[in-house]
């Protein structure tokens, strides 16, 4: 068996520059299936774009980018995507369930109405992510947290063998992180999942495999990743953050 039939994600020799600056060049990656791969590196480094050339929404200038065996465009439908942010008016009374559905959108023939199999797949991700209760709620009365795992439930309601979520914590403090982190575990149970994000704090607790992305790619086990790595992936030094910071109810994480 080749190395590709194990790759569920597989990049070889991967170049895409914006205006003729190069974002990424010469980039590998091999992601297998039920990987948690944390996507780490300096703003410009080319984080983000990994990510949308894996979604297909980019085309790399050089090199081949399989997903599921097949080119990115191909696959989207198997690869739910959590973005930055998720823009909407505060004052709209958008439901949460509406949220999930906007997940089938792609499945849904044009300008019909979502199907019986839209709303199961709806209802299994909203209890995926323990939100059942709250499907009516709309989603401006929810926590920075919660709606944070709306947009998960969003993403799983396509089905998908294969999860991106680009900087899913920037905006929630340390226990809605922690418990966000901790709902990615137990999805990776039957997914293969990818995070890009800055903070590196939960790297050896949660994920088994981190990708240094600076213009190239390499990709380290978690045991083996030290603070001098991230010093010359930064260019400075970094402190790694202890895994036994204290949380809500006392109870201590190591």
């Amino acid at each position: 068996m080749s190395m590709l039939d194990n790759c569920l994600i597989h990049l070889d020799d991967v170049y895409f520059s914006y205006d003729d600056v190069p974002v990424l060049q010469g980039a590998d990656l091999c992601v297998g299936r039920r990987d948690f791969v944390s996507v780490v590196g300096p703003n410009g480094g080319g984080k983000t774009t990994l990510l949308k050339l894996i979604l297909g929404l980019l085309t790399p200038q050089k090199g081949t980018i399989r997903v599921i065996g097949r080119p990115p465009e191909q696959a989207r439908g198997e690869v739910g995507y959590v973005p930055q942010s998720f823009e909407y008016d505060p004052r709209f009374p958008v439901r949460v369930r509406d949220v999930v559905l906007m997940g089938r959108l792609h499945q849904a023939r044009p300008f019909m109405p979502y199907s019986a199999e839209d709303r199961e797949a709806a209802t299994e991700a909203l209890e995926q992510v323990e939100l059942t209760e709250l499907e009516s709620r709309p989603l401006a009365s929810l926590s920075g947290g919660q709606r944070q795992r709306v947009l998960v439930a969003r993403a799983l309601a396509t089905r998908p063998q294969i999860m991106l979520l680009d900087e899913p914590t920037a905006h929630l403090d340390p226990a809605a992180e922690h418990d966000l982190f901790e709902l990615l575990s137990r999805l990776n149970d039957e997914l293969t999942i990818i995070v890009a994000s800055h903070d590196i704090s939960f790297v050896s607790r949660f994920v088994n495999k981190v990708a240094c992305v600076r213009q190239t790619i390499a990709v380290h086990p978690t045991d083996s990743v030290k603070g001098e790595l991230f010093a010359d992936l930064y260019g400075q030094a970094v402190d790694l953050v202890r895994h036994d910071r204290q949380y809500p109810g006392g109870h201590n994480h190591d």
